[in-house]
């Protein structure tokens, strides 16, 4: 079911969406079992409430990943908290690289 902004989008990315909502799986290559250890740090930390350590294991993690799928690397921030207000709160944050900068995810 499309966000409600869905409405509000041009033809041609309306259709973008569409192929992005249609992805249900990324297939991973065989290397994804290599990183069972970043998996378990990320894991610790999120244990221990260790943000430092937790935007370190993601970011670890991340780069990895999209080294094995060949997809351009970005920039990781993980927040103390999720940002809210009478919108709601924010799950995350994508925003595209802008001229050569690395795109960036936010996380909470």
């Amino acid at each position: 079911m499309p966000y409600s902004y869905y409405s509000k989008l041009k033809a041609s990315d309306r259709a973008i969406y569409r192929r992005s909502d249609a992805i249900d799986c990324v297939p991973l290559p065989a290397g994804v079992a290599n990183l069972r250890p970043v998996v378990k740090r990320l894991k610790d930390s999120l244990a221990a409430e260790d943000r430092k350590a937790i935007e370190q294991a993601v970011r670890d993690l991340t780069a990895n990943l999209l080294s094995l799928v060949e997809v351009r690397q970005v920039t990781i921030k993980v927040l103390a908290a999720r940002p809210s207000d009478d919108w709601g709160e924010l799950h995350g944050l994508y925003e595209e690289a802008e001229d050569r900068r690395r795109a960036r995810i936010t996380r909470k």
